[in-house]
């Protein structure tokens, strides 16, 4: 669904089909990409209703030629709109990451989210909080954003906080060249943020 996937991860052009007219999924980093952004012409928004929205994403889980996966990633927009209500029906045995900022603001829509996977009966992992500080050196951190939101929404939930990642320009940069900070910068602070994210995601997962 997320239609920036695509620039972000560096998987550019656009799909091609194969002899079952099948979509081919790019490839970036070793990931196996589709989104919305790449059936568009340019930049042009994606002007649909709910239940158009759905049948896209029923043909990305069908008319997809996915090799065998190791996780399916599904980037949901925040709240509790008609997409996420779609993949809570048509996946009821998706498991959930939340993510959101530090202020209560975000706090108060990332519970909503919670809402609609609970009673979707749908597994919730655990919560990232996404911006959370800049480094400023020497462990010195600026919250502009404020602190607790994601503490506080983990312990609300009764899940684990997997991490808090920090506001770095290697994370704006990679995201807008299609180079993730992990790859172009694997020693930044968020790249170390990300990895234990993973490995925390992962073990749950698997749990």
């Amino acid at each position: 669904y997320g239609y920036s996937q695509g620039r972000m991860l560096g998987a550019n052009g656009k799909p091609l089909a194969n002899e079952e007219q099948k979509v081919i999924p790019l490839q970036a980093h070793g990931v196996h990409v589709v989104s919305m952004g790449m059936f568009v012409k340019g930049n042009q928004a994606v002007v649909w209703r709910g239940p158009m929205l759905g049948k896209m994403m029923q043909q990305f889980f069908t008319d997809v030629a996915w090799p065998e996966l190791d996780y399916l990633l599904i980037d949901l927009p925040p709240g509790t709109g008609d997409v996420a209500l779609d993949v809570a029906t048509r996946l009821p045995k998706a498991s959930l990451v939340i993510v959101t900022t530090p202020q209560i603001v975000a706090k108060e829509v990332a519970v909503r989210t919670a809402d609609v996977a609970h009673r979707a009966e749908q597994r919730v992992l655990g919560v990232v909080e996404n911006m959370s500080y800049i480094p400023l050196g020497s462990g010195e951190r600026l919250a502009i954003f404020g602190s607790g939101g994601g503490e506080d929404l983990s312990r609300e939930l009764d899940v684990p906080l997997l991490g808090q990642v920090p506001m770095e320009t290697v994370v704006r940069e990679g995201g807008d060249q299609g180079v993730p900070a992990f790859v172009g910068a694997p020693e930044s602070e968020a790249s170390e943020v990300f990895l234990q994210i993973a490995q925390k995601i992962d073990a749950a997962a698997r749990a």
